[in-house]
Order: structure tokens, then C-alpha cells, then sequence
């Protein structure tokens, strides 16, 4: 629902202004079989899997104002304008974010085991996990034999049972949602100018910024937190730590054993909810930002010639850049996490050309349709690098520097030595020289705050386009203005070599070894020529 109304308070003054109220109804089922996590009296820690109606609490409060204007002002031969505007976005959450409660109890269980822990010990089902080994007749689901470990029913609290008495449990992985889940919204605000400097000259100069809040990430809140998995073993084991088995932080993330003396740790805390495996939560507490400052000059000649070239210098920040999937080495420490955006492009320039060729254009006889009817159009794509990061990727206690008992890591400390504007073969031949030296992969803590601080190789391109429109005469059958229209289009017409954007690194070897880290794993699409025709009337 909104409103809206434009008011010319001057001759050259123009004001927009309007109202929006959009709603995003909660997650439904129509049989009511939905379940959610619902905290309790001391937050998640005690929390259970209750039935409900809706998901979660439907936000109405999502109004969102819009403001523009446009003036011009009394400069230049009256061809120059000032535009502006301001307005609040609202989105609908991801829905994909809460399919998987279908898979919560008491309509569904899903048990299952994580080999994050020494799984090279991993010879089958951990003890107590109540899964059984077993193997079906055929692929299909149901060909598997039952497993009366799983059949003792569901507690109270929405826990598994794992015996008749109930008296233990078998965890389970949930997937839920807060009971306030607020709509995610974006402050977005606009100024340019543009002026005609000479005839069929346009420059445009403007900014374009964003403020988004409420933004989601999916985490895992029954995760280990830094120094859970440094607690000892037990019974102790040499050289080993076995994981926080007992929902209670016994460590700080440099491993030194909670205590009196240990400030960031003075006494052991808990931190989990032992009747459940994963759960599985979005949190609405992601912020991020956008700048852009653009240059764009539009020359028009004469016989259908059109120049253009954008020039934009952008920057995006966040703390998660999509709402699902490993993004963060810490969910907990959100300063940790900020940083250029993945999807962030600091340089964007792209040149374009379109042109109507003059050949028997003024002709409208057969010599015209048939020969005339040539369009040629070409676009000039460059831009900088994605940026990417560096992070150790073992799993075993040996290798988790934080604590947290997830993987991938930050290293401790980054201490410089990329080559600096490398060239193509240089991105092949790998951009550290010296990893195992630039890197600090032992130290025990909650490591750098490295995340994006490397930008990866960059792109360029040229496409091409060349179309040829035969025109009809009107006729009884087609009507007026019918034509057929071929054209081919060439994407990377010189087949320039563009590398793959790099990941994070996934193993301790990615930084240590220059032959994986800092190199891209493949290139990118060479020429593709496609043809088109298309008929209309």
C-alpha cells in the first residue's frame, strides 16, 4: 500500500514524496504442523521445541518513506539539473532461511554425526549417538531397516528420547527462528548533477549510498564457542583435547584454562543446551553500508553514432554478506567479521557504443529494407578484483586455533609480503611468495582481523554486437511495422584470459603451500558467439 504526490513548487523546482506500508506475513502450514525453538526463562540455554501456529510474530511497523527532488538551476543555458532522494526499503525475508523447520520434532527428527574431532579416530557411529550401522536394499529411503534406538518418542522439551525412561537423549539438529523476527530494511539516498557542457554532451556526476539493518545470518547458537574445545579429555589423553561434551566453556581462545587468573575467562560458563545437537537460528543483526561516487559522459553524433563511458568508485562493508552458509569464523565476535563486502568491486569502468548505420537509412523502398537496417554495438567491461581471505581449514583439535570446534579459522596475524598489482602470470604462478612466513598459523586465539583484506585478480572484457532488421510492408496479414531481425553477439570477442575469483582458503597446507593459496584454480569463459533471430508484428 502506498501513497505518493509530486508538487512543482517553482518553474525549475520539482518535489516527489510518498509513503509505503508493506507487510510479509509469518511462515504458516496449513495442518499446523510447524515447531520452533522457543527460549527459556535464561535465554537459549534452556530453551525447547514447542508447536506453533506461526513461525514467528508478524512485523507491521514496516513504513517506508520516499523523498525526491529534482531542480535546475538558472546555470549554464538551463541545462543543468540537480536530482536527489532519499527512501527506507523493506524486503521479505529469505524464505529458503526457514524450510528446513519441517525437519523439527515432534513432526520430524534428524539425528545425525560431525566428524570435527580427530576423524581419522572415526570408525563408525560414536557411542551414545543411538545410529546404527546398516545397510538398505536399494537407494530408496524406506529400503533401510528401522532403528528402534529412535523410536522411544520425544520429551517434553522436544528433545529425542533415547530410552524407554527417557532418562537421556539422542540430539537432534533444529531449525527455528526468533519469536520478534523484525523485516530487514535499507536506508538508500541519492544526489547527482547533470549538465550539458556542449551540444549532445552530457555529463553526470553523482553519489549513490546505502545503509542496510536487520540484516540475517544464519548460525548454529549450540555451537562451541572459542575455547570450548580446549577442554581436557576424560580420562586425559597426551597431546589431546576432546571438545566441549558438556555445554560448559572451560577455556579462554588462547587455550589457558578457565580461573581466577585468567581474566577472559574467570570462571567456567555455559554456553549450550545438551538436550539438542545444531540449532540453527537467524539472527537479525547483521549491518552494512554502500558508497558510490559516478562519472558518466554520453556524446551522441550526428548519423546514429552514441558514446558512453560510467566510471563508478564503490565500497561494501559488512560483518556476513548472504544469509546462509559458513560466512564467519566467529559468529560470536561481530567486529571480528567486518570487512569489504564479498561481492565488493572497488573500481567499475565500462565504455559503450551503439550505432544505427547511415546505409540507405532514408530509404523506404526495397534497396532500403533490404540493404539498409545495420546496427553495430560494442561494450568495454573493467573492474577490479574480488576480495578474499585467508583462513586455516583443519577440523581436529590439533588445528582449531579458536577454540571453536568449527572450521575454517582466522590466522593469528598477517604480517605482509603480497606481491603488490601483479600481473596474470603472477596470479598463476601464486601472489605470496612466502606464506608459511607471512602467516601466523600456530598461535592459539581468536586471530586477526583479516577477513577480505585481499583482493583477487581482476576482470576486463569486450562484447560485441552486430544486428541487421528487415523491415515488412504493411499488409493485411502482419499489420504495420513488421520485421525480422538477425543478430549475432560476441561475448569476449579477443578472448582475453580472465582467472577465476579465489576462495578461502580450506586446509592449513592453502597457507602454507604457495601451490594452492593466493592462486586461482581456473579461468573464466573464453569467446562465445551466439546468433538471434527474431520475427514480430
Amino acid at each position: 500500500m502506498f501513497i505518493q504526490d509530486d508538487w512543482k513548487i517553482r518553474p525549475n523546482l520539482s518535489i516527489n514524496l510518498g509513503l509505503r506500508w508493506e507487510y510479509f506475513p509469518p511462515v504458516t502450514e496449513t495442518q499446523n504442523r510447524l515447531s520452533n525453538y522457543i527460549f527459556g526463562t535464561n535465554g537459549f540455554f534452556n530453551g525447547s521445541v514447542k508447536t506453533v501456529t506461526q513461525l514467528y510474530n508478524p512485523d507491521k511497523k514496516n513504513f517506508g518513506p520516499r523523498l525526491g527532488f529534482a531542480y535546475s538551476p538558472n546555470v549554464a543555458g538551463h541545462k543543468t539539473v540537480l536530482r536527489g532522494g532519499f527512501g527506507i526499503l523493506y524486503d521479505r525475508p529469505f524464505g529458503t532461511l526457514y524450510s528446513n523447520v519441517r525437519q523439527d520434532t515432534p513432526f520430524f527428527a534428524q539425528a545425525g554425526i560431525c566428524c570435527f574431532f580427530d576423524p581419522g579416530a572415526i570408525v563408525g557411529p560414536p557411542p551414545g549417538s543411538n545410529i546404527q550401522y546398516a545397510l538398505g536394499s536399494s537407494r530408496l529411503a524406506d529400503s533401510y531397516p528401522a532403528n528402534p534406538n529412535l523410536a522411544f518418542g520425544v520429551a517434553p522439551d522436544g528433545a529425542l528420547c533415547g530410552n524407554p525412561a527417557c532418562t537421556s537423549v539422542t540430539k537432534v539438529d533444529v531449525f527455528g527462528a526468533l519469536t520478534n523476527e523484525p523485516t530487514p530494511y535499507v536506508y538508500v539516498y541519492s544526489l547527482q548533477t547533470q549538465l550539458e557542457p556542449f551540444h549532445n554532451l552530457q555529463v553526470t556526476v553523482g553519489y549513490q549510498g546505502s545503509r542496510s539493518r536487520k540484516l540475517v545470518r544464519t548460525i548454529d547458537l549450540n555451537r562451541f564457542h572459542p575455547g570450548d574445545t580446549f577442554d581436557p579429555c576424560n580420562p586425559p589423553q597426551v597431546g589431546k583435547t576432546c571438545g566441549n561434551v558438556d555445554g560448559v566453556q572451560s577455556a579462554s581462545p588462547d587455550g589457558v584454562p578457565c580461573g581466577a587468573s585468567n581474566p577472559a575467562c574467570p570462571a567456567p560458563v555455559i554456553v549450550g543446551n545438551n538436550r539438542f545437537g545444531r540449532v540453527f537460528i537467524p539472527l537479525p543483526d547483521v549491518n552494512a553500508s554502500f558508497d558510490a561516487g559516478i562519472f558518466e559522459v554520453t556524446r551522441r553524433f550526428s548519423h546514429g553514432l552514441t558514446l558512453s563511458s560510467v566510471y563508478t568508485l564503490s565500497h561494501s562493508i559488512d560483518t556476513s554478506s548472504y544469509e546462509i552458509g559458513f560466512q564467519q569464523t566467529d559468529p560470536s565476535n561481530q567486529l571480528l567479521n567486518k570487512g569489504s563486502s564479498d561481492y565488493d568491486v572497488r573500481h567499475h569502468w565500462q565504455l559503450s557504443g551503439y550505432w544505427e548505420l547511415p546505409i540507405l537509412s532514408n530509404r523506404h523502398d526495397f534497396l532500403g529494407r533490404a540493404f539498409g537496417g545495420w546496427t553495430l554495438g560494442g561494450i568495454l567491461d573493467k573492474h577490479s578484483g574480488f576480495p578474499f581471505t585467508a583462513l586455516i581449514g583443519s577440523c581436529d583439535t590439533n588445528n582449531d586455533r579458536n577454540g571453536d570446534g568449527t572450521c575454517p579459522d582466522m590466522p593469528a596475524a598477517y604480517s605482509g609480503g603480497i606481491l603488490k598489482n601483479p600481473s596474470k602470470q603472477q596470479w598463476i604462478n601464486g601472489v605470496f611468495p612466502s606464506p608459511s612466513t607471512e602467516f601466523d598459523v600456530t598461535t592459539r586465539g581468536p586471530g586477526c582481523r583479516c577477513r577480505n583484506i585481499f583482493v583477487g585478480p581482476g576482470y576486463t572484457d569486450v562484447d560485441a554486437s552486430i544486428g541487421k532488421i528487415f523491415a515488412f510492408p504493411s499488409t493485411r496479414y502482419l499489420g504495420e511495422g513488421a520485421k525480422l531481425e538477425f543478430r549475432a553477439n560476441l561475448f569476449n570477442v579477443f578472448n582475453i584470459l580472465n582467472l577465476q575469483p579465489l576462495a578461502p582458503a580450506t586446509a592449513p597446507t592453502d597457507i602454507i603451500n604457495t601451490g594452492s593459496f593466493g592462486r586461482p584454480s581456473d579461468g573464466l569463459s573464453g569467446r562465445v558467439i551466439e546468433f538471434q533471430a527474431r520475427f514480430s508484428f
